[in-house]
């Protein structure tokens, strides 16, 4: 028996019962069930809404992402579809917005929006900062650009929220390495400072190799803005890494600027200015 599985078949087939359906497995969508031990993923949901469409919808949105690699996406994601039962049910969102010929392609057997169709979903489905963290990782994840998807957008002048999708493509950059490295860059866009590089490649003093990928900041200036998450203070061997890395960016002239998810915007400007007045004066 598959993890995620139709209940009314099994039945059939006589490999459950349906005091077991309703006392061992966990429901997911209507009859359709996850395998008594195993713990509910997004994945899981995605299986679960494709068998509860019976394989006429299309994956589509954080969903889309998720098959295409992204990560980041939360265990308790609902599953979303294109599909044209707008029945609403728990687990799962529905959408009716309209697929063209080569919107969709298959992954691990079901039905799904390509790269550039789903990036133009999130655009405009989702809040500006919600959809630019959700598409950052989408670009990290399978190494493309937003290009496919503004042209995607030029062809569908009418779909609701467009324009706003257009704004939103024009915030993202596949370099982040996570939700709150995209934070940052948006938060230090909105505060008026310069547009930022992401991933800026260090080379050594012979340009032989590169010895350190900064998370963002302005080269020209040799400032770096690095966001330390939370492996970078409890594995010690991550620790000791990131310390000689940065004394060695500080010898070579950089201005190392470290935030945290405990410094707020302001605090994060004040630091930030600093530098770029050092670099101005």
């Amino acid at each position: 028996m598959d993890e995620v599985f139709i209940g009314g078949a099994e039945r059939r087939e006589n490999n459950v019962t349906a005091y077991q359906l309703t006392n061992h497995h966990l429901r997911l969508l209507p009859n359709v069930y996850l395998r008594a031990g195993s713990t509910p993923t997004a994945m899981h949901r995605v299986r679960a809404a494709w068998r509860w469409s019976r394989g006429r919808g299309t994956i589509a949105g954080y969903s889309a992402a998720l098959l295409h690699g992204s990560k980041w996406i939360d265990a308790d994601q609902p599953a979303e579809l294109i599909y044209t039962n707008r029945h609403r049910h728990p687990g799962v969102v529905v959408h009716s917005d309209r697929l063209r010929d080569g919107d969709t392609m298959t992954l691990q057997g079901m039905t799904v929006t390509t790269v550039a169709r789903t990036i133009l979903d999130l655009a405009c489905w989702y809040p500006r900062d919600e959809a630019v963290k959700a598409i950052d990782a989408l670009l990290q994840a399978t190494k493309t650009t937003p290009a496919a998807a503004l042209v995607l957008a030029g062809q569908s002048p009418r779909r609701r929220r467009i324009a706003e999708a257009r704004r939103t493509l024009a915030l993202v950059d596949g370099g982040a390495q996570s939700p709150r490295e995209t934070w940052l860059r948006l938060a230090l866009g909105r505060m008026g400072f310069p547009p930022l590089q992401t991933q800026i490649p260090v080379y050594d003093e012979y340009d032989e190799y590169v010895y350190a990928y900064l998370d963002m900041g302005w080269p020209q200036w040799k400032i770096a803005i690095e966001y330390d998450g939370d492996h970078h203070r409890t594995n010690r061997g991550q620790f000791r890494t990131d310390r000689r890395r940065i004394a060695r960016l500080e010898h070579d002239g950089w201005i190392v600027i470290r935030v945290t998810s405990d410094d707020s915007e302001s605090t994060i400007a004040g630091w930030v200015n600093e530098a770029l007045a050092k670099r101005r004066s």
